[in-house]
Formats: structure tokens, C-alpha cells, sequence
């Protein structure tokens, strides 16, 4: 025992060493927004939130509530940092590498095949994506539990546990459960158990067929499911096969690719994009591969009764591929290398049974084995290291996809909008020229040139860009609401409106949307109608402090003080470093006369924000009133230093000036005012005052 627990430790150090680098990695824009840095459902860990997560239907086309469980907690503890995602990707990987040698060690009884198998499982490059990217967590949990079950199983085929038999097949049951609730891929379960039922040659088929029932009902419970849930996102049918005889080509090809990689790990890419456009025929060498992924197939049936472990590793292989090989297509990619993760293992525990077997019955060549198997560990080893480090960020990481595939447009698009979020909009943009280069109707890149131009202060170019988006893809819901921001800020708000109205009827059930509307409704003074929407946006998603603001903005501009407080009070609990709700909750303590509560919230808008004018000339104005003249002053010279052409700024300056006898200074600065809000009578009210008192001396 105590050798293979120092297999086991040698295999876990080499395993965290080679992937050690993914902690370093930040975010990837590819669906980690969505499932991760977007998605409101992981920021409640209350048990209230804890529900939604298992009820909500899908998520991007996917239903994973254990998987959001886990970046919840992740998410209750840091936030979004990444780095604590990542050290949570690779511990899982650790535990899921130690159950693979537990699992081969019951198999085979060998600790060295267990010490192959777990080990090639660690550190084999095709695994780097399903650990260095944060969204892949669903392979991990999900084989996780998956092997789990299986270990558990063959508990209860060996009958060497120390509890009863049921115990252990309930148990396998349970963890099966939590493998189809990390992802749906693990309704292959009941198939792999007559595949162990194989290997251990049981024969009584009605009991085999009975005890399975209880999994064939639940897998059939969960491919439903999984259907829906794709539906529901749009994600089947993302490509239009030619003919069936394509799609069946699409699933061939996958197979022998991912066949191939075991040996040649080449083209390693998060992304691996069809070679031919939709509703067009597949290349003649994906028929091709048809060929030895039958002949193996063959093999393997005719080698059922005299090579079971081969049997049974091919068939671990070829059965858990079967959820992801895109005969029916859900997704962008051909292949995908996390597409592996767990259907590696029957190939592993192949080679690692074949290299067992040559050492002990083939010693003459045990020293060139031993050199080849060490070499091929190195070079896998070495580079998994390096990919590892090509998940730093969404830059790195699509700059990997174009080297392989630089005519996939999508690519350009992905990279544009990590170099918009940086600020480096000049590449950003030439990546989107590219993108619509090689795509002259991709939306996206449209949408994302339309952004940078809105960045860059070009308003008219970017509705030109909007427009043109929604021409290619008239349901782009961003596409409205940024073209809606713009309208409001060029001042076109029932064009504005317009979108915000089209966006909503896209997305009822968008809190963004109603936000947005809220703050055109608010802009335009129909404040009841900002409430209603802004409380919409708050039942969709309670944690908005925006939403909060507008409705507290609203409730003020209607003269309910009480409401507004509150209001304003709810967005500083959320928001604490919101400045403008210290400002504005300090305006409506002034009109409530209270005037320490709102002198101690300009102080903190001010302490937040050094540039919040309307909070220094609202406290210089209460310290006037208090007679503190000098610290009035002070605070009016900070707004006329950060506003310059603020008129309110000049008027009450001058009254304090007046107040102090400064008639002079009262005077320039009343004019002043003057001059920058001639509308304003009490200001000409004042200076008529003041010219007076000066003719009296």
C-alpha cells in the first residue's frame, strides 16, 4: 500500500508542476462572460439563490447547477478574481487524477497500469483546456463524480467492501446523479457499467438489465433535459450538415482526430472551426476516417471474447464520445480537445495494459520501452507546460486559434473585443476590418466596430455600424441598447426609445434592458415610468445598484424625500463607493432639513469622488448658511477648479462674497454667472443688489 500511495504522490507533484502555470491565467472572453462574469445566478449563495441555481432551466444552452454551485462558492469568496477559479480547476483535476489511479488499480490490479494510466491522464495536453479554462469546469466535475460512481461500482461487482453490496450501488447511483446535474454528457453512465459488467464477464442478463433500470430511467430523464436546454439556447443545429452522410463523416472524423491526438497532440487550439462553411459539403478525408475507425471497431468485435481489456477501453472510449461527437451539431467546433477529457481514460488504461504486458513478457525489449514511454511523458509533459501558458488571456488564447485557423473571422472578433476592453482600440479595430474581410455579414463585427467608434467619441459612424448589425441579424438585443445609448446621447430619445422598446421585446426578461429604459424615462422626466421600469430591473435582479439609483433619482424629482432616502440608502449597501448616491441622498436631506445628515454624505461623496461638483457647492452653501465663511470658500474654489463654466459656482461664491462684505469679488463673480446662465433673474437679482451696496460706500 504504501507503494502505490508514493505512485500516487509522484503523479499528483508531476501533474501540479506541469500545470502550474494556469494560475497565473486570467479570464478567457470565450463563454466565461456568460456562465461566469455575467451571470447574476453565482453571486447569490443564500439558499434562495442556491435554488434558482438547480431551477433555472439552462444556462447558455447548458444545465449545470452543481457546476454554478461550485463558482458560486468560488465567486462568495473572492469574487471575480480569476485566480482562485483557477487553483479551484486544477485541485479538481488532482482529485480526478488520483481517482483514475484508484479506478485503474481496482481494474487491473496493477499498480504500474494505474501509475500509466493516472499519470498520461494528468498531464496529457488534450486535457489543458478542460483545466487553464474556468468555463471547462463542467468536465471536471462531471468525470469527477463520474468515476467516482464507477469506483463505487466495482465495490459492489467485487464484493470486497466493507459495507453491503446495495450500499455500493446506491451510492454509484448518487454520484451519477451529481455527474448529470455538472453535465449532460454523463447519461453514458448505464452503458460503461454493462461495459465494467464486460469486463468482469457477469452473465445473468436479466439482473445485469434490472439493476440498471433506476440509471436508464434517469438518463433518459436527463438527455430530455439536455435537449431542452440546447433548444432553449439556441444551441443545436449551430451547422446545416449537406447530408446525413456528412454528419455521420463529422462524427468518424472526430473520432480518428481524437485517436490521433493521444500520440501527435497537434493543432492544440480552444477552438477547432468546421473547414467548409455551413450547408456545404465536408472534405473527402472526413468520409475517409470512416475507414480505420471501423476497422478498429471490427477488431474489436472480433477480438470480444480474447482481448476484454482492449475491448473495454475502446469501448470506454468510443461510448462516452458519443453525447459530444457532433453528429448532431450543438456547437461552433469540429472537435474539441476537453471533448477528451474523460474518454481518454479508456485509451490510456489501453496503453498502459499494453506497455505492462511487453515489460513482463517481452524483457529483451523492456529498455527500449522504458526509454520510449519516459520520452513520450517528457515531450507531453513539455507541452502541456508551454499550451498551458496560451490561456493567459483572451488575447493569447486567440492568437493560438489564428495561427491554426487565421481564415476563421470569429477569432478576429473575439481578440477585438479583449483589445477594446483594454483600450487598444486602433488594433481592435483593424481586427474587425479583418473579421469583415474574410465575413462581409458577420454581425458581430459590426457590432463591435459600432463600439469602438461609440468609444472613440465617432457617435454617427457607430449608429451607422448598429444599423448595419441589425440589418445582418435583426434579434442582436446589443446591438439595439448600444445604438439606444447613442441615440439618448445625441439627444434623438424617441429613437432612443424605439430600441429600448425593440430590445425589450426581445429580451422581456433582461434586467439591462429595462435599466436602460429607466434612465431614458428618467432623463425625459416621465418619472413614474422610470420607477416601473427600474423596479422590473430589480425583480429580475435585486443586486442593480443602478436600478436602485434611477428609482431613488425619480422618487426625489418627485418630491417623495422619504422614498428617495431609501432608495439611495439601498444603492450604498450594494455600492458603497458610489459617489453620486452620497451626493443626491445629501440633496434630499437638505430638502428633508436635514442638514448634518447631508453635510456628512457630501463629505463622502467628495472623499469617493474628487470631482463632484454639485456636493462642494451644496456644502459650501450649508457652511455659508452656518456662517463658516472660509471653509464655504474652499469648497467653492474646488468646484470652480473642476468646473470651471459651472454658473452655480460663481452665484453662490458671490453671495458669500456679499455676505462678507467682498462687494468687488461678489460682483466679477455674479457676473461671471451672468455671463455663463444670463436666464437666471435671481443671479441679476443679486448683482443689482451688490452694484447698490458699492454706490452706498
Amino acid at each position: 500500500m504504501n507503494k502505490q500511495y508514493t505512485f500516487l504522490v509522484i503523479i499528483l507533484m508531476i501533474t501540479f508542476i506541469v500545470l502550474l502555470p494556469t494560475l497565473r491565467n486570467d479570464w478567457t472572453n470565450l463563454d466565461d462572460p456568460i456562465y461566469i462574469l455575467d451571470n447574476f445566478l453565482i453571486r447569490d449563495f443564500s439558499w434562495k439563490g442556491i435554488q434558482q441555481m438547480f431551477t433555472t432551466s439552462h444556462v447558455n444552452g447548458s444545465y449545470n447547477p452543481v457546476v454554478l454551485l461550485s463558482w458560486g462558492l468560488d465567486y462568495h469568496m473572492v469574487g471575480l478574481e480569476p485566480t482562485l477559479y483557477h487553483w479551484t480547476n486544477l485541485l479538481l483535476h488532482l482529485i480526478v487524477v488520483a481517482l483514475v489511479f484508484c479506478l485503474a488499480l481496482r481494474l487491473s490490479k496493477d499498480t504500474w497500469v494505474a501509475f500509466g494510466t493516472s499519470l498520461l491522464f494528468g498531464i496529457h495536453p488534450m486535457h489543458v483546456e478542460s483545466i487553464a479554462w474556468i468555463t471547462s469546469r463542467k468536465e471536471l466535475l462531471y468525470t469527477l463524480f463520474y468515476i467516482a460512481g464507477l469506483i463505487a461500482y466495482t465495490y459492489y461487482l467485487q464484493k470486497d467492501g466493507k459495507r453491503p453490496r446495495w450500499y455500493y450501488l446506491g451510492l454509484c447511483f448518487l454520484l451519477y446523479i451529481l455527474s448529470l446535474l455538472s453535465k449532460g454528457s454523463a447519461l453514458t453512465f448505464p452503458l460503461i457499467l454493462w461495459a465494467f459488467d464486460y469486463l468482469r464477464k457477469r452473465k445473468d442478463t436479466v439482473r445485469l438489465f434490472v439493476e440498471k433500470i433506476p440509471f436508464l430511467v434517469l438518463s433518459v430523464i436527463f438527455t430530455y433535459i439536455s435537449i431542452k436546454a440546447q433548444d432553449e439556447g439556441e444551441a443545436l443545429l449551430y451547422r446545416e450538415f449537406y447530408s446525413v452522410l456528412d454528419s455521420l463523416s463529422v462524427g468518424f472524423y472526430g473520432y480518428l482526430t481524437y485517436l490521433i491526438k493521444v500520440f501527435i497532440p497537434y493543432h492544440l487550439s480552444m477552438l477547432h472551426p468546421y473547414p467548409t462553411p455551413s450547408g456545404t459539403a465536408v472534405p473527402w478525408y472526413f468520409s475517409a476516417a470512416a475507414i480505420p475507425v471501423l476497422a478498429i471497431a471490427i477488431y474489436c468485435f472480433y477480438k470480444i471474447k480474447t482481448a476484454r481489456k482492449m475491448v473495454f477501453g475502446f469501448g470506454f472510449f468510443f461510448i462516452t464520445l458519443i453525447p459530444v461527437i457532433q453528429v448532431l451539431s450543438f456547437a461552433v467546433s469540429v472537435t474539441a480537445d476537453r471533448f477528451t477529457y474523460l474518454p481518454y481514460f479508456g485509451i490510456f488504461y489501453i496503453l498502459s495494459v499494453g506497455v505492462v504486458w511487453l515489460l513482463n513478457y517481452k524483457p529483451k525489449l523492456k529498455t527500449p520501452i522504458v526509454v520510449v514511454a519516459i520520452s513520450f511523458v517528457v515531450v507531453l509533459s513539455s507541452i502541456t507546460f508551454s499550451y498551458v501558458q496560451t490561456y493567459k488571456n483572451s488575447e493569447t488564447a486567440w492568437n493560438r486559434v489564428i495561427k491554426y485557423y487565421p481564415n476563421y473571422f470569429v477569432s478576429y472578433v473575439n481578440r477585438s473585443e479583449y483589445r477594446i476592453n483594454k483600450g487598444r482600440l486602433k488594433e481592435a479595430l483593424q481586427d474587425c476590418n479583418k473579421a469583415i474581410a474574410l465575413k462581409p455579414d458577420y454581425y458581430l463585427a459590426f457590432y463591435n466596430r459600432g463600439y469602438i467608434y461609440e468609444k472613440q467619441g465617432r457617435k454617427e459612424e457607430a449608429i451607422q455600424e448598429y444599423t448595419q448589425t441589425i440589418v445582418y441579424n435583426d434579434k442582436s438585443f446589443q446591438a439595439y441598447q448600444n445604438r439606444g445609448i447613442v441615440y439618448t446621447e445625441l439627444g434623438q430619445l424617441d429613437k432612443a426609445l424605439k430600441d429600448f422598446n425593440t430590445s425589450i421585446l426581445l429580451k422581456p426578461k433582461d434586467a439591462i434592458a429595462y435599466l436602460n429604459r429607466a434612465s431614458l424615462y428618467e432623463k425625459i422626466g416621465k418619472y413614474k415610468k422610470a420607477i416601473n421600469d427600474a423596479t422590473t430591473a430589480l425583480s429580475l435582479n435585486n443586486r442593480m445598484d443602478k436600478a436602485y439609483f434611477v428609482k431613488a433619482k425619480s422618487f426625489m424629482l418627485l418630491g417623495e424625500k422619504e422614498r428617495a432616502i431609501i432608495g439611495f440608502t439601498n444603492v450604498i449597501k450594494i455600492n458603497p463607493k458610489m459617489a453620486s448616491a452620497y451626493a443626491l441622498r445629501g440633496n434630499t436631506y437638505i430638502d428633508s432639513g436635514d442638514y448634518a445628515k447631508a453635510m456628512d454624505d457630501f463629505n463622502e461623496a467628495i472623499r469617493l469622488d474628487s470631482h463632484q461638483i454639485d456636493a462642494y457647492i451644496n456644502l459650501g452653501i450649508i457652511l455659508m448658511n452656518q456662517g463658516q465663511f472660509e471653509t464655504a470658500l474652499f469648497n467653492f474654489n474646488q468646484a470652480q477648479k473642476y468646473d470651471p463654466e459651472n454658473y452655480l459656482v460663481y452665484l453662490n461664491r458671490g453671495l458669500l462674497y456679499k455676505l462678507s462684505g467682498n462687494y468687488k469679488d461678489a460682483l466679477t463673480d455674479l457676473e461671471k454667472s451672468i455671463q455663463l446662465n444670463n436666464t437666471n433673474n435671481f443671479t441679476i437679482q443679486q448683482k443689482e443688489e451688490v452694484i447698490k451696496l458699492i454706490k452706498k460706500r
